[in-house]
């Protein structure tokens, strides 16, 4: 809960920080979200403890990223400033959602590789090998990434399963089931790879969903965030993509 609230309080700042900066340029609000219109807190939970925990960790990570890029991309000192603190307080909401998850024993950690002996250097080709011939074993690189996009997919596969849970319309509720179908293919392949390289796959998330079916979200609220999760994991597999040097990868 602690972990939560600070989460919170890091939202309502910065919800009040771009409202002010937004006001002084005469620029119109964006129209966000409300707790009246937009969630019911007198709705049974939707998730576990262990997610809701899990869940303010990844998101830090989307934090950190989408904030860097923007700093790099600011002129404005007072803009540069603001997501330098932006950054600031990601990073510290990463350091206590990591503390706690370790001092719970459910922190899930990447897997475990030898050390190397000495430096090596590619020689052939066939190093790039996918699909056809003889397959070179996964880089330390390669084995983060995928492990990471499978982290990303469970994320996402029980947001969407508590979503579809509560959605009010048949079009929402058809979208989220789909996200579920896409989100599932993608941990069988990543986690296929990983397993063909003797490595261990990192669980899912379906057992921390609830059974409750009364909304607790609104449908704008939940297509809004399952959209801005699908905006972070195409991020995800371009930064993939940029770092792994087999073909079938």
């Amino acid at each position: 809960k602690s972990v939560v609230d600070y989460a919170l309080s890091l939202s309502k700042k910065h919800i009040q920080t771009i409202t002010d900066l937004l006001n002084h340029e005469d620029y119109p609000i964006p129209v966000g979200f409300t707790t009246n219109d937009d969630v019911d807190f007198e709705a049974p939970r939707l998730f576990s403890d262990t997610f809701h925990l899990h869940y303010v960790y990844h998101m830090t990570k989307m934090g950190l990223t989408s904030d860097t890029l923007a700093l790099s991309l600011a002129a404005r000192s007072d803009i540069r400033d603001y997501y330098s603190a932006c950054i600031a307080s990601s990073v510290e909401l990463q350091h206590r959602a990591v503390e706690l998850q370790l001092r719970k024993g459910i922190y899930i950690r990447p897997p475990y590789i030898t050390t190397p002996e000495s430096v090596d250097f590619v020689q052939h080709q066939n190093f790039l090998t996918g699909w056809f011939g003889e397959r070179k074993p996964l880089l330390a690189m390669e084995i983060m990434q995928l492990h990471h996009n499978i982290q990303t997919n469970a994320i996402g596969k029980a947001v969407v399963m508590g979503f579809s849970q509560v959605a009010k319309t048949a079009d929402v509720r058809d979208y989220m089931v789909r996200g579920k179908k896409i989100s599932t293919k993608h941990i069988e392949i990543f986690g296929s790879l990983l397993t063909d390289n003797d490595l261990p796959v990192p669980m899912t998330w379906d057992s921390d969903v609830m059974d409750s079916t009364v909304p607790a979200f609104s449908d704008k609220l939940m297509m809004f965030h399952v959209f801005s999760l699908n905006s972070a994991g195409m991020g995800n597999y371009g930064t993939a993509i940029s770092s792994t040097t087999r073909r079938d990868l």
